[in-house]
């Protein structure tokens, strides 16, 4: 990590009362290392000595280790032995003259002390990150305490935040975007004419894993590209660790360089994060394999899996989507047939595949070469998974992959959009607490801009009958239609009006409206990917990022900041988390690079970030 990107962390103040759960632990510094399982991030040591245990600290290349002594010969004493074993950009030395630590809130993951000299526990404990251990000792015994992880906060697991393809954030404090946290490289994407330099991004246990293009920047999508696996913290940035991908990209999917549309639309499926793990297939034609969260090291690559499709995980088990061959670029001289698949439950821990069933297509996301891969578009819950095979909405039961139920999936005409794509097989399935919610567009002819019009069908999950259904939208090109589960109502896009209506989840009537007038008048085009949303914000991205709150009439814009083409920013973590983007709109103050930002700062609240 450089100076500058630890200096540009912004520090905000706030205190807390200290955690619970005290116990002893290790004698030495390599134990307390043991004990806490700490592998990685922003480790901080109060009392440097002579540098030797800040030293020792930095175990690997995923830790940076900040030393701090009130002893200004100390300090001096341990910059030389640091800069004698050639760790000075990973151990920094640096005076303490106070109580207050030079960082913000919520940014450190171990803080070691034998003397904590003025600086109090509520400043140690407002330093922490969320599940952050401190190690103090006491009476000549080490004592840890961690920071609990704040109930107003929210992990974001898969690319629609969890297995139901919800995409809500559990979270009241991530929100309109006021501080920046932290920010990385790559600062710049590809051309706004190749596929995007991010495809997936996900979050768990205070931890950020996504797939980025890393070669240089180029005005030419056909130049080489560099495809890999990061893991950084959540809370301060720090790259944790990597793993090269090298069958990624265009040339993956497609014979001739086109553009952005050219990416297949479940590519952010194939990356989950839940606890410690990380599922995800290392190539475009690869098998499922498990990933250690904190460390990288590639746990096992699951048997029966090669062309894993799209993963789920839910309830310690895992479904996945597997197609039965390797799907092979097609070219213009015709569109080959689509690859057909399996779905699968796997024991996340055994890795026992527990059933295997189907020979289904799925959805097709354009024409032309293209058709030949094609998605389920998986949700799941209550014991079932739900996903589109062409005409039909097919239900399964988890626990030995029988069919539940198989209905005719309501028709729709049959219209594409520029660039190719197949404006009706853009579907959004959601599935929210005994009901699925399934709307697809509805075009009456060929659509080249702006509004669309669609229809939300709602189903029972237990039989697959028709509930209600009712006229919704879309705001554009790659943009399935909004569907969102916020406090026990569903939220769509009106058609032809200026507003989100709330509906009743077992009628479908209107309960409550709030006006998108402000988010949408604008110029240019809604971003090309699904929206997102809070329990208190639904999060569009027609020009950057706006923030409509559900519960008035208020909408925040913040044109500077948005998600990447295809992918979009996603809310967790009490942040925001932007990518790395091709668009040259507010060019001169627009943030680049993958960002943490951070709502603006409420004293009233009891857990401020």
């Amino acid at each position: 990590m450089s100076k500058t990107r630890l200096l540009i962390m912004i520090l905000t103040a706030s205190l807390l009362p200290a955690g619970t759960g005290r116990a002893a632990q290790a004698e030495t510094v390599c134990d307390i290392l043991n004990d806490t399982g700490v592998s990685g991030g922003l480790i901080v040591q109060i009392g440097c000595s002579d540098g030797r245990s800040g030293i020792e600290l930095r175990t690997n290349d995923r830790c940076f280790v900040y030393s701090f002594d009130s002893d200004a010969d100390k300090v001096a004493k341990a910059r030389r032995s640091v800069l004698e074993a050639g760790l000075d950009e990973s151990v920094w030395v640096d005076h303490l003259d106070g109580a207050r630590l030079p960082f913000a809130d919520d940014m450190v993951n171990l803080l070691i002390s034998e003397n904590l000299g003025k600086v109090t526990m509520n400043e140690v404990m407002r330093v922490l990150a969320p599940n952050g251990i401190a190690c103090i000792k006491e009476n000549g015994k080490w004592i840890s305490e961690s920071k609990p992880w704040p109930p107003e906060i929210d992990e974001w697991t898969h690319w629609l935040h969890g297995p139901d393809g919800n995409a809500v954030a559990d979270d009241t404090l991530a929100g309109p975007p006021r501080r920046l946290k932290w920010i990385a490289a790559p600062l710049w994407s590809r051309s706004h004419d190749s596929v995007p330099s991010v495809t997936s991004m996900v979050s768990a246990k205070g931890r950020l894993f996504y797939i980025v293009d890393e070669a240089p920047a180029s005005m030419s999508g056909a130049a080489p590209d560099k495809w890999v696996l990061v893991a950084r913290d959540a809370f301060n940035g720090l790259e944790l660790w990597r793993i090269p991908i090298d069958e990624w990209g265009w040339q993956t999917w497609a014979k001739q360089f086109t553009v952005r549309f050219t990416i297949p639309t479940h590519i952010p499926r194939r990356l989950v994060a839940v606890g410690d793990r990380v599922y995800a297939t290392l190539g475009f034609n690869a098998p499922l394999t498990e990933i250690d969260a904190g460390t990288g090291k590639v746990l096992r690559t699951f048997e029966g899996t090669q062309f894993t499709d799209e993963i789920l995980c839910l309830d310690d088990r895992l479904i996945v989507a597997v197609n039965k061959e390797r799907q092979n670029p097609g070219d213009k001289s015709g569109a080959p047939a689509p690859v057909r698949k399996w779905v699968a439950a796997i024991d996340a821990a055994s890795g026992k595949m527990l059933w295997k069933t189907g020979d289904y297509v799925g959805l097709r996301s354009k024409t032309g070469p293209m058709e030949r891969i094609s998605h389920l578009s998986m949700a799941a819950g209550d014991g079932r998974v739900f996903f589109v095979d062409g005409d039909q909405i097919i239900s399964l039961n988890l626990t030995d992959g029988s069919e539940a139920w198989r209905i005719q999936r309501p028709v729709v005409p049959e219209n594409k959009m520029r660039y190719d794509i197949r404006i009706t097989d853009m579907c959004t399935l959601v599935y929210d607490d005994s009901n699925i919610y399934f709307a697809q567009l509805d075009p009456d002819r060929g659509i080249d801009w702006r509004e669309i019009r669609g229809r939300l069908h709602a189903f029972s999950a237990a039989n697959g009958k028709e509930i209600w259904s009712r006229e919704c939208s879309s705001w554009g090109w790659g943009h399935p239609a909004d569907v969102f589960v916020i406090d026990g109502l569903v939220w769509i896009s009106g058609f032809k009006d200026d507003f989100y209506y709330g509906l009743d989840r077992n009628t479908g009537d209107v309960k409550r409206k709030v006006s998108n007038f402000k988010a949408f008048d604008n110029a240019h085009h809604h971003r090309c990917y699904r929206n997102k949303a809070t329990t208190r914000y639904i999060m569009t991205s027609f020009r950057g990022l706006e923030f409509i709150d559900t519960s008035g009439e208020d909408t925040s814009l913040n044109h500077w900041v948005r998600g990447t083409c295809r992918l979009g920013a996603i809310p967790c973590n009490g942040m925001i988390y932007g990518t790395p983007h091709p668009c040259d709109c507010y060019i001169t103050s627009k943030l680049n690079g993958f960002v943490g930002l951070l709502p603006a700062h409420d004293k009233d609240s009891a857990y401020t970030m």
